[in-house]
């Protein structure tokens, strides 16, 4: 997961803080072995939103990618992106 801000100062450390929290909190809850795997970016220069198409993020912008192999194979815009990118296997 990548998040892009307009403001990395301020909105990367909110985040970093509430991800921190939610994790201390599922890591008291779920064994290790129950954990998915995933990669927390701070993306404060926007590569990897430019990577994924995004030409001008802001803090309302929502895109996701399906990466396999080191290729997108998948793309969703709005709202509700990365749940249609989970969730439905025919989406480029």
């Amino acid at each position: 997961m990548a998040v892009v801000t307009a403001d990395p100062a301020e909105i990367g450390r909110l985040v970093r803080l509430r991800v921190g929290d939610l994790t201390r909190c599922l890591r008291r809850t779920f064994a290790p072995d129950a954990w998915p795997r995933l990669r927390l970016v701070l993306d404060e220069d926007g590569t990897a939103a430019a990577a994924a198409g995004v030409a001008e993020p802001g803090d309302d912008t929502e895109v996701a990618v399906r990466v396999r192999a080191g290729e997108i194979v998948a793309r969703a815009d709005g709202r509700g992106a990365t749940h249609t990118i989970a969730t439905d296997e025919t989406r480029v």
